[in-house]
């Protein structure tokens, strides 16, 4: 590991994405989240486990997520984290993308600076209408959307994304709810997030989300022949991975260990393939391990071969916990699909037509965070707050 000094590879894992929560605490009460555990912060010895794990295994191209509870409440842990990630990444000739998810009600130009400064990209979550954001997040629309209009100016519409919540009275007017946001507040990123186990999906609603899906995968295209076309971040991720992600049933196959991508870190170092194992009903049961304990793991030497049954086995107990009690498990698979269905025509076209080629390019190097592909529109002044 990195925390002795010594730059140390795992040859067996190829670990993609890390996110750390650096907090469980926050300053909003929205309904539907699903931390059920006590309050904690996470420590520095923590932290830095968790990018050394994370920057000590093989393959340059890596993406660190930093997320909560709310992570502008450790905002020194956070520069901390970042400032280490960015020496790590330069000494040892890796590529790393940086990303911060908060909800932006704490977020001010001190921190936008730094965010600039040392190239984070800023993910923001709300509802598209003020009324749902007031139902299901209590408080804060018009602050939101303000702190993401500035950070989208600040830090470049490319580096700022909305993360755009949809519950089943919310999914019929996602495109609007989308393109009202792009026109608010300048971004040009998208991330479709459905909240899942609150509201009873039914497959009526299950309908209407993906015909939404698939309209917002219209004007995605549409946009290609504007001077600002958008990104899904989920379609950027198609693009540059190449390959299907596990799905969402283990008897459907799989193809790919879950470390690669899904490995979350919770305040007491904690691993699992998802944040629901860490702090949801289900609590501890999905943990693969803690990031301070690598040496000696049971994942430490094992090595990914589809229709081993040993990794069937781990896929199954540790990625998958359990059914969802409604219909809300087809939503990720069939919106997936979409997204599928629109990467191959994307493809197609790019073929003859250069338009499309350079927006596959760009989307895939948007995704994996290429240094001094995207341009950063306005300059911030002021002295570093470190």
């Amino acid at each position: 590991m990195l925390n002795s000094g010594k730059y140390t590879v795992f040859t067996n894992k190829a670990i993609r994405r890390v996110k750390v929560a650096v907090t469980t605490k926050c300053n909003s009460d929205c309904g539907y989240c699903f931390i059920h555990c006590p309050t904690s912060d996470m420590t520095w010895p923590v932290a830095q486990a968790a990018v050394d794990l994370l920057l000590g295994s093989p393959k340059d191209k890596k993406l660190l997520s930093c997320y909560g509870g709310e992570p502008i409440l450790q905002f020194q842990l956070l520069k901390q984290i970042v400032i280490y990630a960015r020496d790590i990444e330069k000494k040892n000739n890796k590529r790393l993308l940086i990303e911060c998810c908060t909800n932006s009600l704490l977020l001010t130009d001190d921190h936008l600076r730094f965010f600039r400064e040392f190239d984070v990209r800023v993910h923001i979550s709300l509802f598209g209408h003020e009324q749902d954001n007031t139902r299901y997040r209590t408080r804060g629309f018009e602050k939101v959307i303000e702190n993401l209009a500035k950070a989208s100016e600040v830090l470049g519409p490319t580096h700022t994304g909305a993360c755009v919540c949809v519950s089943p009275k919310t999914a019929h007017y996602l495109r609007e709810d989308i393109e009202t946001i792009k026109k608010k507040t300048g971004t040009r990123v998208i991330m479709i997030e459905p909240i899942i186990e609150f509201e009873q999906w039914s497959m009526a609603d299950v309908a209407v989300f993906i015909q939404q899906v698939r309209l917002v995968c219209k004007d995605l295209i549409d946009s290609l022949t504007t001077p600002t076309p958008f990104f899904l971040n989920s379609l950027c991720e198609h693009l540059n991975a190449g390959a299907r992600y596990p799905k969402v049933s283990s008897s459907a196959g799989y193809d790919r260990c879950p470390f690669f991508r899904s490995l979350d870190v919770g305040p007491s170092g904690d691993m699992a393939f998802s944040p629901f194992a860490l702090y949801g009903k289900e609590v501890k049961r999905g943990v693969v391990g803690n990031v301070q304990k690598v040496q000696g793991s049971w994942w430490q030497n094992c090595v990914f071969k589809i229709d081993s049954p040993g990794c069937l086995n781990c896929y199954s107990k540790y990625y998958l916990l359990g059914t969802y009690p409604d219909k809300s498990k087809y939503l990720m698979s069939y919106m997936g699909a979409v997204i599928d269905e629109t990467v191959r025509f994307l493809k197609a076209a790019g073929i003859s037509d250069p338009r499309y080629g350079q927006y596959i390019k760009e989307a895939a190097e948007l995704y994996v965070g290429y240094k001094g592909h995207i341009d950063k529109q306005i300059k911030c002044q002021g002295d570093r707050n470190h």
